[in-house]
Order: structure tokens, then sequence, then C-alpha cells
């Protein structure tokens, strides 16, 4: 992966702290969803839609499928077993 890089972005207080409160709520940062933002723009070469249409739930979503965060099942029938599960 190549070097990092810092980006700077000027935003009303009221506004930053309200998202910061907001994002904080799904575990995310600020850095976080410029990272999945920015990544997307790359990737698709366009803003994402689901930008403009998405819940916090969605964008939360989104985030874990990008960063690998999400849990896979070897079947549907283990998939199944596994949501049942996670209600006990």
């Amino acid at each position: 992966m190549s070097q990092s890089q810092i980006v700077q972005a000027r935003i009303n207080k009221e506004i930053k702290e309200e998202a910061s409160a907001v994002l904080a709520n799904f575990g995310l940062s600020i850095s976080d969803i410029i990272r999945v933002v920015l990544t997307r723009v790359a990737n698709e070469k366009t803003i994402p839609a689901a930008l403009f249409t998405s819940t916090p739930e969605t964008l939360h979503a989104i985030y874990e499928v990008e960063t690998n965060k999400t849990h896979s099942a070897s079947s549907l029938e283990e998939m199944f077993q596994e949501l049942n599960n996670d209600g006990e």
C-alpha cells in the first residue's frame, strides 16, 4: 500500500461536533468516513449514490464491508444458525 497522505477540510464547528457524535454511535470517526467516501470515489470514478440515499446504518454497513469487518459463513445453513444464535 502506498504512503498515507493527510487531508484537511474546513467545516463549521457545530457540524463537525454533531457529525462526530453521530459517527461515534456507529464506531466510526471522521477520518473513517472520509476514507470510505474517497476510496469509493476513486474506485467508482463517481460520487457514490448511496451517499445521498443511505441511512447511517447503511453507511456503517458499507464501511464494514469495505474494511473487511464482516463475517462470512460457508453455507446458507451455517449463516442461519449463526443468525439464530446471535439472539441468545
